[in-house]
């Protein structure tokens, strides 16, 4: 390769070199030639260097680049369009227009400040912030840009969940309001009684329900959108759940009914809309499987019993739960009687 300068119009000369590719680049336009040819051989050494990119790449804006990474993004679909609406309300607003190569730690740093600032949850900042790294890390693949500028960001953690919890009394009137509505009652009765996530509920079969045994097998979870059946829950790890004898008598109807699930019909925004909305909670239907753990917890049982019951990914996950092992429970009472009876 041989680099070379251009004499233009205006007086000035453009430095050329040529990448490992062959094409002809522009290192600059420069006002005497001396100063066009060293920048021009200086540009064809740094591209003659392993690792060497071609430093228009990185001027594709983040919007451009987001048409051809998304096509390859596969996830679930549940989360997939939920990240869709992470692209559409904060990520594209800010980043369209923005060449990758201007995308530095400082910028995405204040990016999430400007997110915590407009209120939104932990939760919600943490999946924007995820969404825009894996697309970050995809144009690393592609060797548009060196580094991902989002790796090890050193983001404040945070409350990653705002977690509320049901009384036995809360849950009673509850179930209560729902007596005409049995199979309303008995999906209420299994979410809080067995911890089940809604996706796990709405792909549970009649044949993992052994109600002699008082067991659940969690094996499958449906995507309340697409109907789509997957063979592992969320962390994809099978587990076996006790079954409460008040959540059996509720629930053993409909799994008499035999068909592919117990609970066919599973929607959870129409089931919000049409159910939930008019107990008047104040909570979420997820809210039912934190009450589960609090329950749990305040009986007696271990961090590490709980995590396995709720098939969470790791005790991390769990641990968000550790305050509730700290509320006294009749067993920690039980066992402090006062001595001086």
């Amino acid at each position: 390769m041989v680099a070379w300068t251009q004499s233009l119009p205006s007086g000035n000369w453009r430095a050329l070199y040529r990448g490992p590719d062959g094409k002809a680049r522009s290192a600059g336009t420069f006002p005497h030639e001396k100063r066009a040819i060293a920048e021009a051989t200086l540009a064809e050494n740094e591209a003659s260097k392993p690792g060497w990119r071609d430093p228009a790449s990185g001027k594709r804006t983040w919007g451009d680049w987001y048409e051809t990474w998304w096509a390859s993004h596969n996830p679930a679909p549940s989360t997939k369009r939920a990240d869709a609406s992470a692209v559409k309300n904060h990520l594209m607003p800010h980043w369209e227009n923005v060449p990758l190569v201007d995308i530095t730690r400082f910028a995405v740093k204040e990016w999430v400040t400007v997110l915590q600032k407009k209120g939104l949850a932990e939760s919600s900042v943490t999946r924007n912030v995820r969404v825009f790294s894996m697309s970050l890390s995809a144009a690393v693949d592609a060797e548009i840009i060196r580094a991902n500028p989002t790796f090890r960001l050193g983001l404040e953690p945070g409350e990653t969940d705002i977690m509320r919890f049901f009384t036995r009394k809360q849950v009673a009137k509850m179930m209560k309001k729902l007596k005409d509505r049995p199979r309303d009652r008995a999906m209420l009765a299994l979410l809080v009684g067995c911890g089940l996530r809604w996706g796990e509920m709405a792909g549970l079969a009649p044949e993992r329900v052994d109600l002699k045994r008082r067991m659940i097998r969690v094996t499958h979870v449906r995507d309340q959108a697409t109907g789509v059946v997957k063979k592992y829950p969320k962390s994809r790890k099978i587990r076996d759940v006790p079954i409460p004898d008040w959540v059996v008598a509720e629930i053993k109807p409909f799994v008499k009914e035999g068909g592919p699930f117990v609970f066919p019909h599973t929607n959870s925004s129409n089931w919000r809309r049409d159910v939930w909305n008019d107990l008047n909670t104040g909570g979420r239907p997820h809210d039912l499987r934190h009450t589960y753990a609090s329950w749990l917890l305040q009986a007696g049982l271990t961090i590490q019993e709980v995590s396995k019951l709720m098939g969470h990914s790791s005790i991390r996950v769990t641990e968000r739960y550790a305050h509730l092992a700290l509320v006294p429970s009749d067993k920690f009472m039980a066992a402090m009687t006062d001595p001086r009876v």
